[in-house]
C-alpha cells in the first residue's frame, strides 16, 4: 500500500475533547477525507485500514468516551454514512481493548450509551441490518479493508478486526504463540497474505520486526521501529515485552507439531443469563477440530443429555448448532466442571474440561445484564438497581435486616440466589456461623486476630498438609479453607496443582473458655514447593506421576499436565520428551496426544547450556496406547476395553503380537466380537497363542495398542523376556522394524531399547527404510501422523550412521519415484520431509552421496581425448566441466528446494531464503533465560561445526546439535542447505 501523507489526528482532531459536540463530526469527516485522498492516490487493488490514517491510543480512548456518553443530539441514524463510520470506529476501539475470545458485538453494545445502542442495536446484542448495511457501504465506498464478500455472520466481525490487527491484551497473552505459528487469527493471516486485496505491507513489516525483536529484546533500534508501526498496540508494549521475554514457546511446524497450543480452546467463557449458562464456541478452535475434514462433528458434554453438532460453514469455519451450548442452572449446580469432547466417526478428536465456575470458592457473583462472573469480590462495588445472581455453598445462608433470603434453586453442594433489583441493605453471607462476604464491604467481612495463621506444606504436587496456629490461650475447633470444612488444627488435603494456595483466605473457629470467635487469615507457605508432575483425569481428579514408573500416554492425552520445581535452584525450565523439547516454563499444559515411543519425560534446565545435575526425571518412559484403555483376561476370552464408545466399532480390526512371532497377526472377524456398549471387543482366547501385545486398526490406521500386561505387574519381567527374544531375532528385521513403527512400539523404553539398538546398528539400512517408507502390517500408505511417532527413534538409533555410497543408492532406488514426483511439483516428498525433521545431517549426507555417485558415473562415461600438453589421453575437459557445472547446479537446486519448502514462506525484501532460515533458526533456538545467548558465534561453534563433524563421521559433542534439531524446523532446513552448499559444491570449486 502506498503511504498517504494525510494524517488526521495530528491536527484539529487531537485538540478536540470527547465531550465536544464537534468530536464525532470531525472524526467522521477526517476519515472520509482520508479515504477519498487514498482512493485518488492508489490503485484499484489497494485497500486501507483505520490504523493507516493515523489513529492512535489517545483518539481510540476518546472514541470510547464519546460512545459511552453519546446523547440523542449527537447520535447518528443507523442507515446513514455517519452511522456506518461510527459503528466501524466504535467496534474497532472496543476490539482494541478485548481478549480475542471475547464476543465483540456484545461488548460494543455495552460500550454504547442507551441512545447510541438503541440506534445501532435496538434491544439486541448484534447490529441491526441498517447499521450493517451502512458499515458495508462505508468500507466499499472508501476502499477500507473488509471481508464482506465472505459468507456467514463473521464477515462483519472480521472486517472490524482488519481495521486494528490485534489488541494489546491478546498480544500480551498470545503473541509468542502466533510468532511460533500457533492459531494465528484468520484476520492476521489475511493482513499477512501475499495475495488478495487485504494484505498490508506495514503489517508484514510489523510481523518481521516482531520476529526479529523477539529474538533480541534489548535491540533498541528494532524496538523504536516497532513502536512507530501504526499496527502495533504500543499502549501494551510493556506487557508484550514481558510476555515475550518470559513465555515464548517453540514449535516444529508441519510434521511433529510438538508444542502445546494454549491459545486454542473449544469453548469460550460461560455466561449466566436467565437462569442458564450460555457457552459459545471459541474464536480460536483447536487445530484437531478446525482441520477435520468432516462436515459435521458431535459435541459431547458430561452430564448433558443432548449431543450437539459442530457444523462446517461455507467459509470453512465451524459453528455450534443452535448458536451456543445451554446448561440449565439445576444441572450446573450438580457439578460446575465437566468433560467436553468433540467426536468424529472414529472417536474423540479433542477433549478439555469445561469450568462453569471455580469449585474451591464459597461465594460466586454474576452480573445479570452481561452474564459475566465477577472475578474479584474484594474489589467489587455494587451498583444500585443492577441485577445480580449469587451461587454459594449449600450450607451457606444469606441474611438481611429483614431476615433470611430464600434460594431459588439448590443441590447438595450449591445454592442459587437472585437479586434482580440489586442487593438489599445489610446483606451478609453466613457460613459456619460467621459472615464471609457482604456486598457493602470492600473485603471479606470477618475479623482477624493477631497470632492466628494457617500454614501450608506441600507433601506432593497435588497434596497439602495444613496446620492452623491460634494465639496463646485460644483453642481451635476447626477451620474452613478452599471451600472445605475441617475439624481440629491439622488436615491433609488433595489440591489442584494449577491453582495457587498461598495467600488464600481461611476461616478459623476458635474458643477461649466460654468465648467463641471466628476469624479470617491468609494462608502462608511454610515449605519449599514440591517437585514433580501430576495429571488430571476425565473426572477432574489429579494423579501424581511416579518417577520410577512408566507412564501410559493415553491417560495424558487431552488432559492437563501440571509440573512444579524449585525455582531458586534452577533456571530456564523445559518439559522434554527424550531429546524433544515440549514446553518452556511448563506450569500446566494440555496436549491432545503424546507422540511417545518410550522416551523419558523430564524437566531440563537451560537446554542449550544445560545444567545436567539439575535435570528431573518425571517418568522414566512414556508409551502410547491411544484408544485402547485396558486388556482384561477373563474365562475363555480376552476383553479389550476402549476409552469411550465408538460409533464405527464394526469397522475396527484387532491385531495381536504373539510369543515367538516376528510379526503381528490380524485376527479374523469370527473370533472378535464388538461389545454391545460399543466400548470394547471380546476375543476368543482359543484363537490366540501367548499374546504379548494388542493393537486396534481402522482403515489401515493405528488407533491404539497395549502390552498384554501392565508394566510393573508381577509377570511384566516375563513379558519383557518374550519381547526381547522377538526383538533379537537374527532374520526378518526389516519386516519386524516396519511393524514396530506402525505399532508405535516403545522402542526407546527399557529393556527394549538395547536389543533394538543392536539390531539398528547391525541392519542400519533396513532400519532406515523400515522407518521411512510406507510399508506397514496393515498394508496402508503411511500418513504424516503415523510417521511422526518414529521421528525420535529414527534420530536416536541412526544418529551416528555414515551411509556408504552403495547404501544411499539402494535408498534412492526405493524412493526415487516418490521424490521425483514431488520434485516435479516443486515440493519435497513425505519421506524427505520426515528425514528433514528427524535427522537433517543424515538427509544432507544421503543427497550428497547420491549426487556424488551419479557424478562419478557420468564422468566415467566421458570419452578420452589426447592432451597436447601431456601427450596422453584424458577425459574431455570440456565435458567434465559441463558435468561438474550440471551437478553443482543440482546441489543448489536441492538446497533451494529445502529452503522453499521449509514452511516459513517468502523471506523479507532484501533477504535470501538462506539468510532468512538462518535468522529464523537463531530466533527459534533462543532460550530466553540461558546464561549464554544463542548468537552467531554460539550457533557456529555449537551447531554448525558439530553438524559438519557428524556429516564427515568425525568425533564431536553433538548434544546441543540434537537439541537444536529437535527444537527448530528452521534449523533443520538451514542445516541441510548449509551442508549441501558447503560439502557438495565446495568439492568442485
Amino acid at each position: 500500500m502506498r503511504t498517504v501523507s494525510y494524517i488526521p489526528v495530528t491536527g484539529l482532531l487531537g485538540q478536540i475533547p470527547a465531550s465536544s459536540p464537534q468530536f464525532i463530526p470531525t472524526l467522521t469527516s477526517e476519515i472520509q477525507n482520508f479515504g477519498n485522498r487514498f482512493l485518488a492516490a492508489s490503485g484499484e487493488d489497494e485497500r486501507w485500514s483505520l490504523v493507516d490514517c493515523g489513529l492512535r491510543e489517545s483518539v481510540w480512548q476518546k472514541i470510547l468516551e464519546w460512545a459511552a456518553r453519546c446523547p440523542g443530539t449527537e447520535c447518528p441514524r443507523a442507515n446513514s454514512r455517519m452511522g456506518g463510520i461510527v459503528l466501524l470506529v466504535v467496534g474497532s476501539a472496543v476490539s482494541r481493548t478485548l481478549d480475542m475470545e471475547d464476543p465483540l458485538w456484545e461488548r460494543v453494545a455495552d460500550a454504547c450509551s442507551p441512545t447510541l445502542r438503541a440506534s445501532l442495536f435496538r434491544s439486541g446484542m448484534y447490529p441491526i441490518q441498517e447499521a450493517r448495511d451502512s458499515l458495508a457501504d462505508t468500507c466499499l465506498s472508501l476502499g477500507l479493508r473488509h471481508q464482506l464478500d465472505l459468507p456467514g455472520k463473521h464477515r462483519f466481525w472480521r472486517t472490524v478486526q482488519l481495521q486494528v490487527g490485534f489488541s494489546g491484551k491478546s498480544g500480551a497473552a498470545r503473541l509468542w504463540a502466533w510468532l511460533a505459528g500457533f492459531s494465528m487469527p484468520e484476520t492476521m493471516k489475511t493482513l499477512l497474505g501475499e495475495t488478495g486485496y487485504n494484505g498490508s505491507d506495514t503489517f508484514k513489516r510489523l510481523w518481521w520486526l516482531l520476529h526479529k525483536w523477539s529474538a533480541s529484546l534489548n535491540d533498541t533500534d528494532l524496538e523504536e521501529d516497532l513502536l512507530r508501526n501504526p499496527w502495533y498496540p504500543s499502549e501494551a508494549h510493556s506487557a508484550i515485552k514481558a510476555s515475550l521475554s518470559g513465555e515464548r514457546k517453540f514449535a516444529l511446524p508441519g510434521i511433529g507439531m510438538l508444542d502445546d497450543n494454549q491459545v486454542s480452546t473449544l469453548l469460550s467463557t460461560a455466561k449466566f443469563k436467565k437462569r442458564e449458562f450460555e457457552i459459545r464456541l471459541s474464536d480460536f478452535l483447536p487445530g484437531e477440530v478446525d482441520a477435520s475434514a468432516a462436515s459435521t462433528l458431535r459435541l459431547y458434554v458430561e452430564g448433558f443429555n443432548e449431543v450437539l453438532r459442530l457444523i462446517r460453514n461455507e467459509d470453512g469455519s465451524r459453528e455450534l448448532e443452535g448458536g451456543c451450548l445451554r446448561i440449565g442452572v439445576w444441572n450446573a449446580l450438580q457439578n460446575p466442571t465437566r468433560e467436553v469432547r468433540v467426536i468424529g466417526q472414529s472417536g474423540t478428536l479433542y477433549k478439555e474440561r469445561l469450568e462453569l465456575w471455580p469449585d474451591d470458592l464459597d461465594v460466586l457473583l454474576w452480573e445479570e445484564s452481561t452474564g459475566r462472573l465477577v472475578r474479584d469480590l474484594t474489589r467489587f462495588q455494587a451498583e444500585g438497581g443492577r441485577g445480580y445472581f449469587l451461587i454459594t455453598r449449600s450450607e451457606a445462608r444469606i441474611f438481611t435486616n429483614l431476615g433470611e433470603v430464600n434460594c431459588l434453586d439448590r443441590s447438595d453442594y450449591w445454592s442459587l440466589y437472585s437479586f434482580p433489583h440489586g442487593f438489599p441493605p445489610a446483606m451478609e453471607v453466613i457460613l459456619d456461623g460467621s459472615a464471609i462476604w457482604a456486598p457493602e464491604l470492600p473485603s471479606i467481612a470477618t475479623m482477624t486476630l493477631k497470632g492466628s495463621s494457617l500454614r501450608i506444606r506441600e507433601l506432593s504436587i497435588n497434596s497439602l498438609s495444613v496446620e492452623v496456629i491460634a494465639p496463646p490461650g485460644w483453642a481451635i475447633d476447626g477451620f474452613r479453607f478452599c471451600g472445605r470444612r475441617f475439624t481440629g488444627r491439622t488436615a491433609q488435603i488433595d489440591i489442584s496443582p494449577i491453582r495457587k494456595y498461598e495467600n488464600r483466605v481461611a476461616h478459623l473457629s476458635l474458643h477461649r473458655g466460654e468465648e467463641e470467635l471466628t476469624v479470617s487469615c491468609r494462608s502462608e507457605q511454610a515449605s519449599e514447593h514440591a517437585t514433580g508432575a501430576a495429571f488430571q483425569d476425565g473426572a477432574g481428579e489429579w494423579h501424581p506421576i511416579l518417577q520410577g514408573k512408566a507412564l501410559d500416554g493415553g491417560n495424558l492425552d487431552g488432559r492437563i499436565l501440571a509440573t512444579s520445581w524449585s525455582e531458586d535452584q534452577s533456571a530456564d525450565p523445559w518439559l522434554t520428551l527424550g531429546s524433544q523439547p515440549l514446553l518452556a516454563l511448563p506450569r500446566s499444559s494440555r496436549r491432545q496426544r503424546y507422540i511417545a515411543c518410550g522416551e523419558s519425560l523430564q524437566l531440563r534446565f537451560g537446554l542449550m547450556n544445560e545444567v545436567t545435575s539439575s535435570r528431573i526425571t518425571l517418568a522414566p518412559a512414556v508409551y502410547s496406547t491411544g484408544m485402547l484403555a485396558a486388556v482384561l483376561e477373563e474365562p475363555g476370552r480376552y476383553l479389550l476395553v476402549l476409552r469411550e464408545p465408538i460409533e464405527a466399532i464394526d469397522d475396527f480390526r484387532i491385531w495381536v503380537w504373539e510369543r515367538g512371532s516376528s510379526l503381528p497377526r490380524r485376527l479374523i472377524s469370527d473370533v472378535v466380537t464388538p461389545q454391545s456398549d460399543n466400548q470394547g471387543f471380546s476375543v476368543s482366547s482359543r484363537s490366540v497363542a501367548g499374546p504379548m501385545s494388542w493393537a486396534i486398526e481402522l482403515d489401515g490406521g493405528w488407533r491404539g495398542a497395549r502390552f498384554h500386561v501392565e508394566p510393573h505387574s508381577k509377570i511384566w519381567p516375563l513379558l519383557c523376556d518374550a519381547w526381547t527374544n522377538t526383538l533379537s531375532r537374527d532374520s526378518g528385521w526389516y519386516a519386524t522394524a516396519s511393524a514396530l513403527r506402525w505399532w508405535r512400539f516403545p522402542v526407546l523404553m527399557k529393556p527394549f531399547r538395547e536389543p533394538v539398538q543392536a539390531q539398528a546398528s547391525q541392519f542400519r539400512i533396513e532400519t532406515f527404510k523400515a522407518w521411512i517408507d510406507s510399508a506397514s502390517p496393515a498394508g496402508a500408505e503411511v500418513s504424516r501422523v503415523a510417521l511422526e511417532f518414529y521421528i525420535n527413534p529414527l534420530r536416536t538409533f541412526l544418529w551416528n550412521w555414515q551411509p556408504r555410497a552403495g547404501e544411499c543408492m539402494q535408498i534412492w532406488t526405493d524412493l526415487q519415484s516418490e521424490v521425483t514426483t514431488a520434485f516435479e511439483k516443486g515440493t519435497i516428498s513425505l519421506s524427505t520431509t520426515l528425514l528433514l525433521i528427524a535427522h537433517p545431517v543424515l538427509l544432507a549426507k544421503i543427497v550428497s552421496e547420491i549426487l556424488w555417485t551419479n557424478l562419478r558415473e557420468a564422468e566415467a562415461k566421458v570419452p578420452t581425448i589426447l592432451d597436447n600438453n601431456s601427450f596422453r589421453k584424458v577425459p574431455s575437459p570440456v565435458q567434465i566441466s559441463r558435468i561438474e557445472t550440471e551437478y553443482r547446479a543440482l546441489f543448489g537446486h536441492a538446497a533451494d528446494l529445502i529452503e522453499q519448502n521449509a514452511g516459513y514462506g517468502k523471506p523479507p525484501t532484501g533477504m535470501s531464503s538462506y539468510q532468512y532460515l538462518r535468522s529464523e533458526a537463531l530466533s527459534e533456538l533462543k532460550s530466553w533465560t540461558d546464561a549464554r545467548p544463542l548468537d552467531d558465534s554460539f550457533f557456529q561453534e555449537n551447531i554448525l561445526r558439530p553438524a559438519e563433524a557428524l556429516f564427515d563421521g568425525e568425533p564431536a559433542d553433538t548434544n546441543r546439535l540434537m537439541v537444536a534439531v529437535s527444537r527448530s524446523r528452521a534449523c533443520c532446513a538451514f542445516l541441510v542447505s548449509y551442508l549441501l552448499k558447503l560439502k557438495g559444491l565446495r568439492k568442485y570449486e
